[in-house]
């Protein structure tokens, strides 16, 4: 049963390093660059109402990318903590 236990361990841990960091990563830095972009618009054209309601919904949405992607990121750490938990 410690062999399977410990070929589950790696496999989630290779999966999560192989697979899903670099993912995350991406898409992280794609929200960060989303809010940067609306930061940009919003400062950049502030005398438009439309201009800095763009900017602000760009830079919301880029917040929320980034709250979930560390909340997804979170998740994956745990399950990886207790699988490893349960193996031991």
């Amino acid at each position: 049963m410690s062999n399977a236990n410990s070929y589950l361990d790696r496999l989630i841990k290779n999966f999560a390093e192989a697979i899903l960091d670099p993912i995350l990563f991406v898409l992280a830095a794609i929200a960060f660059l989303v809010f940067l972009w609306g930061l940009v618009v919003f400062i950049w054209k502030a005398d438009s109402d439309e201009a800095r309601r763009t900017g602000t919904r760009h830079m919301l949405y880029g917040l929320i990318g980034l709250l979930i992607i560390a909340s997804t990121w979170g998740i994956v750490n745990l399950i990886q903590q207790t699988v490893t938990t349960l193996g031991s």
